[in-house]
């Protein structure tokens, strides 16, 4: 056949060699050896070379023709000797489905893929999301998973909603892939994809043995997967003052299962990047070592919109904050007459409503 593995090598090798037809030579001679009437069959490479090679031209070129033949023919086999069989060789039958293996397909394995490690336990979140309208201005927190590292999209994001500018905008967490992790990430998809178009391709005649081999493969292939993923999924992003503040997760430990955004979750509260809890303490030294009184309201308003300010996973954050220290004396709440603060509660309970006109009020007045 003109379109033949063999005949394929023969072109491959160079026009210097092309009238040799050193890959069908090649072949030939391993196809003679295959056939030794006992246990034993095969040919070596020293063998192979003394059967193919000619006088005018150097032996090495018979080792790169039985190089390119164990990447194109389907049948050729190994195990220090070389030879033919009717069983389909794994390997290639693997690079060919995995040549076959289209981007499309790659970006919808990788989607389900973070869909399946997304739990929602923490955070809104929004997969590849194409447009700022697509993530609603909220107060909650959201994990944004980008699909390329892309600060300037990040920044669009953080600044607009749709046609409106964003208000919370200390809201939005990104995750980005590390684009030096993309290619290996995607050889191990194509990898995955490709010993599953094997596993249930009913007309390859394989053995039992390379069934078992198929099964095996895959699921090593899933696991890899996995791990890779992550790998490539792990530059945390930051609304800061005029930029963003970077993260990167690095390499998980070895067989570390928790989904992706709790491991973000426990990285930024292990950072103080995100609080569910707020000391008393903190919030005095922040609002009133400098003034009388802060309303709770805009420092409530503080939290969600002003990028690079702490980040509370919720309203009662702050309320459980404002009654410790209300408690313990630190300061004091009320509210304001006449632009005057007025103290209406001092180490005692207080459950403040973060309403316009509340009043955290230093402790000393």
């Amino acid at each position: 056949s003109t379109d033949a593995g063999a005949k394929k090598v023969d072109k491959s090798l160079g026009d210097a060699y092309t009238p040799f037809s050193f890959g069908t030579r090649t072949a030939t001679s391993i196809f003679m050896y295959s056939f030794s009437g006992g246990p034993e069959r095969g040919g070596t490479i020293s063998e192979i070379k003394i059967a193919s090679a000619d006088v005018s031209t150097p032996s090495s070129i018979i080792v790169e023709a039985i190089s390119k033949l164990k990447e194109n023919l389907f049948y050729l086999q190994t195990d220090g000797k070389f030879f033919f069989t009717n069983q389909p060789n794994l390997n290639r039958v693997l690079l060919n489905k995995m040549d076959n293996i289209e981007d499309p397909e790659l970006q919808a394995e990788e989607k389900d893929l973070l869909t399946s490690r997304l739990k929602k336990e923490h955070f809104e979140i929004f997969l590849w999301p194409r447009d700022s309208k697509d993530i609603p201005d909220t107060k909650s927190l959201k994990l944004i998973i980008q699909q390329n590292h892309n600060e300037a999209k990040c920044k669009e994001l953080v600044e607009n909603h749709g046609e409106r500018p964003r208000v919370y905008r200390n809201t939005l967490i990104f995750l980005c892939p590390l684009d030096s992790e993309r290619l290996t990430f995607e050889k191990y998809v194509k990898r995955k994809k490709a010993w599953y178009y094997v596993d249930t391709d009913k007309n390859l005649s394989l053995s039992f043995e390379q069934r078992k081999e198929v099964k095996d493969n895959l699921k090593k292939a899933e696991t890899n997967v996995k791990e890779h993923l992550r790998n490539l999924y792990r530059i945390v992003l930051l609304p800061a003052k005029d930029t963003f503040k970077e993260i990167d997760l690095g390499i998980p430990p070895y067989g570390a299962d928790a989904t992706i955004d709790k491991e973000v979750y426990d990285r930024l509260r292990s950072e103080s990047e995100i609080l569910p809890k707020f000391a008393p303490f903190t919030l005095r030294e922040k609002y009133l070592r400098d003034r009388e009184f802060a309303e709770t309201k805009n420092i409530l308003e503080s939290f969600y919109k002003t990028p690079g300010e702490i980040r509370i996973v919720s309203d009662n954050v702050l309320k459980t904050c404002i009654n410790e220290g209300v408690n313990q004396g630190l300061f004091g709440a009320g509210n304001l007459e006449d632009e005057k603060p007025v103290s209406r509660y001092f180490k005692a309970e207080v459950s403040p409503e973060l309403l316009e006109g509340e009043v955290l009020i230093r402790a000393d007045l």
